[in-house]
């Protein structure tokens, strides 16, 4: 059995996902959602497109998206038996970044394995992703006033179970960037940077490796 359905239309949903053990909590508004695709009884392949609010995002009490919206689309493909997700050429678009997603969830035991690449779509602009960061770390880089863009291309690997760990790879890059240190007044301005990045979770403050290949500044 197989159907195929030329559109189906979703308004005015609440999706609330809460993971006490993990201390994770999303909090969305679909606004609208449009799908189309193949449907049978194992799986579901499905070329999605939908406006949405993100309410919050927040991990271990830290609030890092609050009331942002969302454009998502893509094709995304959903084995109901497996209760695995593929994505694939997935857009989301914040107003705030603008990233591409190729991966899979899959459930395990636990939890959920996810493995996959995020790449950013166009230069974003690091005061916007400094603006959503928690109060905790704003603070720690108050002194710092960063203009310009970033971008990257990572791979990630791991799970979100009773043990979570991701191993996160790949290479980023600095663009016309200006950072000034308001308390001495010393400050770089047209940085252009490029580089690579590892870094493994939870142990991310001895993990975390940042390599410059190129630097360009005045």
């Amino acid at each position: 059995f197989k159907l195929d359905i030329s559109s189906v239309l979703l308004k005015d949903v609440h999706f609330y996902f809460l993971n006490d053990r993990k201390q994770v909590d999303i909090n969305t508004h679909i606004k609208k959602a449009q799908a189309k695709g193949g449907f049978d009884k194992k799986i579901i392949t499905a070329n999605l497109k939908s406006s949405l609010m993100v309410n919050s995002i927040q991990f271990q009490q830290s609030n890092y998206i609050d009331h942002h919206p969302l454009n998502l689309s893509g094709l995304i493909v959903v084995d109901i038996k497996k209760n695995s997700y593929h994505f694939e050429n997935s857009n989301f678009n914040f107003d705030f970044i603008h990233f591409i997603l190729n991966g899979d969830i899959d459930k395990i035991a636990n939890g959920y394995s996810m493995k996959g690449n995020i790449q950013s779509h166009e230069d974003a602009s690091i005061e916007k992703l400094i603006s959503i960061l928690p109060d905790s770390i704003q603070t720690k880089i108050a002194n710092y006033k960063p203009k310009g863009n970033i971008y990257f291309n990572l791979a990630f690997d791991g799970a979100i179970d009773n043990h979570t760990h991701f191993d996160i790879s790949g290479t980023y890059g600095l663009d016309n960037v200006d950072i000034a240190n308001i308390q001495t007044n010393i400050s770089l301005s047209d940085i252009d940077l490029k580089g690579n990045v590892s870094v493994q979770y939870p142990d991310y403050k001895s993990s975390l490796c940042l390599n410059i290949t190129q630097f360009n500044a005045f």
